[in-house]
This record gives structure tokens, C-alpha cells and sequence, in this order.
């Protein structure tokens, strides 16, 4: 109860600091929200190679980690640490679930990505580090080494999340969709937006923002650990970017693990039909 109080008590105060800090802005507020590991930093890249882009088509190469937390350095989380340059358009992301600080923005994206996928993504992503699921009860971090575990365990989370989520966007994005035909994916967002069309920079954006891409700059920067911690226990070491391809639960996880995901999500094979056989 006690936790539950300080929670609330730490979102009303960024509601509050929020709402006052946007008082007097007239540009748009755009806030990109998913559970981890779900494609979010895919996203950005391409949303921020395609806004530098606006400014010179003649760039070829992806902007790097670094240059995208200068480009986008608001965090729905850290609203108590206001930058003292925003972003124009004034864009935030989040992993946070749906709460009232959503509504201060006149743009809201969601991306989600396959339950089964993305909780495979977030097992290496919190087992590499210098304490393996550090963020996680101590007593359960054994357990978790667990694949299978790891998925069961965090899935009510996901599904949580998601129908928290599914209703308050103005632009949803599929993963699988975006994989498959992200031109028109990232065109219905920036339309939606009121971002200015170019297709043919849409798609150059798209080529720079390729995982293959994005990888390449981070070895060439030394920057593979992206958006991870950098210190302390939690300090991840591994690859912040894997392969981003779908259906790596058929050959990850037990049968019994995905059944249980379908069971108690019906509409998986509704929402993510290509990954079905």
C-alpha cells in the first residue's frame, strides 16, 4: 500500500510539473509509448532520420544513439527533470502504463510487438547485466534464468500494458505490420501527425533506420549498448540491438509456454496472424 501511495503521489507531481511546462507551448506534443522491447528505438530512429532528413536530404547515414537522446531526450518518467531545451515538436517516450500524464499530449503513438517475442527480447535484454534481472525481486532472479519462466511470469504484464494502451492511441503500430510494409506504416504516422510527406525521403529514412544499419553505427561508435544502463549492478553488457526478427519463440520456448500465452490471449492469432502456422 505504502509503494502503491508513493506511485501515485510521484505521477501526480509529473502531471503537475507537466501541465505547467506545456501551458504556453504551441507546438505539438507527441508522446511515443510500449512495453520494452517492443521496437521502440526502431521507431525513433526512423521518426528522427526522417525529421533530420526534412532539414537535409543529402545526409546517407543513420543518426547515431547519441545524436537521437539529443534529438529526443524527454523521458514520461523523468517529467520531474525537465530539459531545458525541449524538442520541436516537444516529444516524449514512455514504458510506462496509461496514466493521466497521456492525456497532456495532442499525439499519442503505440507500438506492441508479439508478447511471446518481446518478452524473449526482454529476457537477454535483463539477463546481461553485471547482476542478472538486478530490477527484479531477488528472490526470483534464479527462476528467471528460466526462458520459460521469465515469459510466464512477466506475460500478465504485457497484457496489461497492451489493453491499457490499445484505446488511447491516435496512431497504433503493429510490429509485424511495420516489418512487413513499414512505408505505409510510417506514412499513416507522420500524416497523423501533421508531419510533412515526402515518400521518397519516408523511404530513405526507412533504408538508414535498418537494424542492419543501426548495429553497424553502434559498433563504429562503440555504442552497443544503446539505450541500457552504463553503471552499477544494473549495468548491461551485452547488444542493445538483437535481430528484431519475428517468431523466435517457436524455436525459444517450450510448447507448453506458448499455449499458455494463446490461451490467455485469444487474439494473438487475430493481431499477429502472419506468425501463425
Amino acid at each position: 500500500m505504502i509503494d502503491y501511495i508513493k506511485d501515485k503521489y510521484y505521477w501526480f507531481l509529473i502531471y503537475s510539473n507537466l501541465k505547467k511546462s506545456f501551458k504556453n507551448k504551441s507546438e505539438s506534443k507527441i508522446l511515443l509509448f510500449g512495453y520494452p522491447k517492443s521496437g521502440n528505438t526502431w521507431l525513433r530512429f526512423m521518426i528522427f532520420n526522417y525529421s533530420c532528413l526534412l532539414e537535409n536530404q543529402n545526409i546517407n547515414e543513420t543518426i547515431s544513439f547519441e545524436k537521437l537522446n539529443i534529438l529526443q531526450n524527454n523521458v514520461l518518467e523523468k517529467g520531474l527533470e525537465l530539459q531545458s531545451v525541449m524538442s520541436k515538436p516537444i516529444f516524449y517516450r514512455t514504458h510506462s502504463r496509461y496514466n493521466k500524464c497521456y492525456d497532456l499530449f495532442n499525439y499519442k503513438i503505440f507500438i506492441h510487438r508479439n508478447p511471446l517475442d518481446t518478452l524473449i527480447s526482454a529476457y537477454y535484454y535483463y539477463m546481461n547485466r553485471e547482476v542478472p534481472f538486478y530490477s527484479f525481486p531477488s528472490e526470483l532472479r534464479d527462476k528467471l534464468k528460466n526462458i520459460d519462466f521469465f515469459v510466464k511470469y512477466n506475460f500478465s504484464k504485457w497484457l496489461d500494458f497492451y489493453n491499457a494502451s490499445i484505446s488511447k492511441s491516435d496512431v497504433t503500430i503493429n510490429y509485424s505490420k511495420l516489418k512487413s510494409d513499414c512505408f505505409s506504416q510510417m506514412k499513416i504516422l507522420f500524416t497523423t501527425i501533421n508531419w510533412p510527406i515526402d515518400d521518397k525521403l519516408i523511404k530513405k529514412s526507412i533504408n538508414m533506420s535498418s537494424i542492419m544499419n543501426i548495429k553497424t553505427m553502434a559498433s563504429k561508435l562503440k555504442q552497443e549498448n544503446g539505450m541500457a544502463s552504463k553503471t552499477g549492478k544494473n549495468h548491461f553488457k551485452g547488444v542493445f540491438v538483437r535481430s528484431g526478427e519475428e517468431s523466435q519463440f517457436k524455436v525459444e520456448l517450450e510448447e507448453e509456454t506458448i499455449n499458455y500465452v494463446y490461451e490467455k490471449f485469444p487474439n494473438f492469432n487475430i493481431i499477429y496472424s502472419d506468425l501463425i502456422e
